[in-house]
């Protein structure tokens, strides 16, 4: 079963991290993800909000 407020939740986690993703490229990068650079795991994030905002406006889970 999701927890409560799955989407409040998610859009909290997503404006936690910083607005463009590229200091965190070596950190994935070390972790063996080679395809995924600064850009990349932004337009991810970004995503991720976008669809976490778009549930939240739905009042779905």
């Amino acid at each position: 079963m999701p927890p409560a407020d799955e989407p409040y939740w998610d859009v909290v986690a997503a404006l936690a991290t910083p607005p463009d993703l590229i200091d965190w490229e070596s950190t994935i990068q070390d972790q063996g993800r080679d395809d995924l650079d600064g850009a990349t795991l932004t337009a991810r994030r970004d995503a991720f909000l976008r669809a976490a905002l778009d549930r939240l406006d739905r009042g779905t889970t």
